[in-house]
């Protein structure tokens, strides 16, 4: 069995693959003695980044030409070649600059997607039974949509366990991402005592947690504490070294206390390395599941509450998701009637899923779909064919300015085969440069977006030797790309003709014009993908979500709720407060607490629907400015009495209209009571959603929110007025609460925190997008240059008889604003379809409109023109009696 000190078996494949048998046994061993002794002096990692860079310097010419692979031939005649090779390059800058610039990018660019492609597959990968790892997700039929959720009931886990003998292993877990947590260390001397606002990596898991997840082939281990005891009691925590770091500093913390939310005092029982950045489950402080148990005991074995409880599962072997799917329905229906089990479905979704399936998300607020990723993939491979499409235009154009060299050539004996190397070893020197440049560039520019995807900026790619092959990989298929069609053209010229400076250059001209058309092509359907992923972004902002958003700052309260009315208080004293709310949640937004429960217009009714019950105080409403459409606010007297209902709502309830609504009864939390007011309805859930059915309770206990709207003075909220906003909350909130963490947002960050993956998803497609145009203008420019250059005598003829700057410039844009309008008939319709069938993804979306589908055109045909208009300058500047002079 391997141990933790074998050399990695992909860099050994890689050695194996190039270099030749004669060489390989004492290579090999040396770099496996070198491997050992790197080991011992600096530790496994450096170890293996030594070994990689070892391999990297036999990857060289001396050892690659001995390979069985490679014909035997004179060294002179080869390094001929290559001194040849070389001196082309050199003699055609231009022409080699733009085909290396265009290559660069296009492979960094490239090398960039594979480690985003690499590192969003990763998630989860490295546990030893992942492909027998399932979630359990919860699929139900409302009102006849369905509704994809991941809490599952209390009972369910054990039922598995005892009915379902392929389930070898199942775990529960519960993830406080609904409001930030308060963590307190507790010193004897009060100075010292410390506390802090978590706003994510809080959970309570089970001890099994670690034995089905064990993170095989990461750096995670158990620093100390027993995995199979630490969490095994209530009210023990397991840290992770850098969250025992933050709160404990040098101390030891094993057995000290920590108190959450001021509730409960926890144990710390064991201590792990940090979990790796590419997992589903960021936890950093892991209470123990047995503590939740403690506090639920009256509802284990209900089977209707659903609360927010994640359950996963491992089978003994390999089974189907039909099988595991009707096994679990089998034990839901066993212990549930007809009514519930028949709308509420219990799936199995396979971990590898976890991460890129949007309809349930995971823990990280993160999903990066398939979708997203075949479109990532795309884009990298569209980068590189139109970097190798510029090429083959470009070395296709020069042909001719090469015909002689090659007439000479096979007058003096050259095979077709031999100029056929001769040329692809020139794209094969271009493309080793390039790509070696472009490693350099990708380690560069890559930070920038490791933040932008927040991903872990610490990964090198250099030091990941998948890069290096991904990197040879795209080297030679750049090499074949765009070497094979250009040296094959230009080998095959008939030598009469070649050393009279002639060559058959019709077929060549269509093919660049095709290539042309397929390059700009797919530079107009990136341009309209990324216009209308930006408009869906804006329209995010833009629409009117039915409440206010601006200028209100949320903060998570604590459990003294008899000491708001002086919070109130307290905050409304300074001029820059306009209102204050007290409330169990918020109108909206990705982080805050949630409650749904059924409601009927009468008790004895059979189905109920679903409504998210939000209880407020009676500035809510007003402090949201959410509008009544009939009915009145909240007086202190409605509470346990009244009710106010969304308009969604009464007209799901069988209300005509929202009039015929007030005063009528609803059955709700256990109580009959009356509609006094209906609200317009408004957005509380992502725009990918229906607008959902929303009921309001007045009261006076249930506050875990405060809202705090902020005045506007004349000229508006200024950042200083929003400073000493924030400065005035905070001392008030040292007055009222001096034992307690201040942890406050702003709202519209929350709202916007809905779409922050299409934020991303935009600017990823933004910035390649910007590649695209760049890296096809380079091929534009090379290719108008040429013109130019080979039309100069025309021009100098056409000047001479009185022709004008735009009669030029028209003789030299016409042909390619040609091929753009092709382009865009071509592109056009399929970037259409798709993108219509991206927006379908929203509820709510914006439409595509002329202007969206005609704007890559204008783009497309502006750098043309721009670009023609730059050579032309150039032309018209020439002197025509120089040009005709040479003639």
């Amino acid at each position: 069995m391997s141990n933790r000190t074998d050399p990695p078996q992909s860099l050994l494949r890689f050695l194996r693959w190039f270099c030749p048998e004669p060489l390989l046994e004492s290579i090999e061993g040396d770099l496996l003695e070198w491997f050992d002794r790197d080991v011992e002096e600096v530790g496994l990692r450096r170890a293996k980044r030594r070994m990689l860079w070892n391999i990297v310097r036999f990857f060289r010419p001396a050892i690659l030409l001995r390979h069985p692979i490679i014909p035997p031939t004179n060294s002179m005649i080869l390094f001929s070649i290559f001194r040849t090779s070389l001196r082309n390059l050199k003699a055609h800058r231009a022409n080699s600059s733009i085909n290396a610039l265009g290559l660069i990018i296009g492979i960094s660019a490239s090398l960039i997607i594979v480690s985003i492609l690499r590192f969003e597959k990763s998630f989860d990968r490295f546990h030893s039974e992942a492909e027998h790892i399932y979630r359990v997700v919860r699929v139900s039929q409302v009102e006849g949509q369905e509704e994809y959720r991941t809490g599952t009931v209390y009972p369910l886990a054990p039922a598995i366990e005892q009915d379902m003998p392929v389930v070898e292993l199942a775990t529960s877990m519960l993830y406080w991402d609904w409001e930030d947590l308060k963590v307190v260390i507790h010193a004897e001397d009060v100075a010292r005592r410390k506390m802090f606002s978590e706003s994510t990596g809080i959970a309570m898991i089970e001890p099994s947690f670690f034995e089905m997840f064990d993170y095989r082939g990461t750096d995670f281990r158990w620093l100390a504490g027993n995995p199979k005891t630490a969490l095994k009691e209530p009210f023990t925590v397991v840290l992770t070294e850098t969250s025992a770091t933050k709160y404990f500093g040098t101390e030891d913390p094993m057995g000290q206390m920590i108190t959450v939310n001021n509730d409960s005092e926890y144990k710390i029982t064991g201590i792990v390395k940090d979990l790796p950045s590419n997992t589903d489950f960021p936890f950093k402080v892991m209470l123990s599941y047995a503590t939740l148990v403690h506090y639920t005991k009256d509802r284990r074995n209900e089977w209707g509450s659903v609360g927010d409880n994640q359950l996963y599962i491992r089978t003994a072997d390999v089974t189907s998701i039909e099988a595991l799917n009707a096994q679990l329905h089998q034990v839901h229906a066993s212990h549930t009637p007809e009514n519930l089990h028949s709308f509420r479905k219990y799936k199995a979704q396979p971990l590898s899923e976890v991460h890129v399936d949007g309809r349930f998300g995971n823990y990280n607020h993160r999903v990066f779909s398939i979708q997203k990723m075949w479109i990532l993939g795309s884009v990298g491979i569209f980068l590189l064919l139109t970097a190798c499409i510029n090429y083959i235009n470009l070395s296709t154009a020069r042909a001719t300015l090469r015909s002689r060299e090659i007439g000479v050539r096979k007058v003096l004996g050259s095979s077709r085969s031999q100029l056929v190397g001769q040329f692809m070893i020139e794209s094969f020197l271009l493309a080793i440069i390039s790509g070696f440049l472009a490693m350099i560039v990708a380690e560069l520019v890559s930070r920038q977006f490791q933040q932008l995807l927040s991903t872990p900026t610490e990964i090198l790619l250099v030091q990941d030797p998948v890069h290096w092959v991904s990197l040879v990989a795209i080297l030679l298929v750049v090499t074949l790309l765009a070497g094979f069609y250009p040296a094959l053209i230009i080998s095959g010229f008939q030598p009469l003709k070649a050393l009279k400076g002639m060559s058959d250059q019709k077929g060549n001209l269509h093919i660049r014009r095709v290539l042309v058309v397929v390059q700009f092509s797919l530079t107009i359907a990136f341009i309209l993908g990324t216009v209308t992923v930006l408009r869906q972004v804006a329209y995010f902002e833009e629409i009117d979500l039915g409440f206010d958003k601006e200028a209100i700052v949320n903060l998570d309260l604590p459990d003294n709720g008899g000491a708001l009315d002086v919070f109130s208080a307290e905050l409304l004293s300074h001029p820059t407060i306009r209102q204050v709310s007290f409330s169990s949640t918020l109108p909206s937004g990705l982080k805050r607490p949630s409650s749904f429960w059924d409601i009927r217009r009468r008790e004895s009714e059979g189905e109920a629907l679903v409504t998210e019950v939000q209880q407020i105080d009676s500035s809510y409403l007003s402090l949201y400015s959410i509008e009544l459409v009939a009915g009145r606010n909240f007086r202190p007297s409605d509470e346990d009495r009244g009710i106010v209902i969304s308009e969604t709502l009464a007209k799901k309830l069988g209300f005509s209209s929202a009039v015929d609504a007030i005063g009528q009864d609803a059955h709700t939390g256990g109580k009959l009571r009356e509609i006094i007011g209906v609200t317009r309805d408004f957005h509380s859930k992502s725009l990918k959603n229906e607008i959902d059915k929303i009921s309001f309770l007045y009261t006076s206990e249930v506050h875990w929110v405060a809202s705090v709207q902020l005045a506007s003075p004349v000229g508006g909220l200024t950042p200083a007025a929003t400073g000493e906003a924030l400065q005035h909350i905070e001392a008030a909130w040292m007055t009222v609460f001096p034992d307690d963490a201040i942890n406050y947002r702003f709202f519209d960050e929350n709202i916007n925190a809905f779409y922050a993956e299409e934020h991303r998803f935009a600017s990823l497609l933004k910035v390649f997008t910007v590649v695209l145009i760049f890296i096809g203008s380079l091929g534009l420019y090379g290719l108008i240059s040429f013109v130019v250059n080979r039309r100069m005598k025309e021009m100098a003829i056409r000047k001479t008889f009185g022709a004008s700057f735009s009669h030029i410039l028209g003789l030299l844009s016409s042909d390619f604003i040609r091929l753009m309008i092709i382009a865009f008939f071509v592109a056009t319709p399929t970037a259409y379809y798709l993108m219509r069938q991206w927006l379908q993804n929203f509820v709510y979306h914006t439409e595509m409109t002329w202007w969206m589908l005609t704007f890559p055109l204008g783009v497309v045909l502006l750098l043309a023109l721009l670009i023609a208009a730059g050579q032309g300058i150039k032309a018209a500047k020439t002197n025509p009696a120089t040009i005709l002079r040479e003639e």
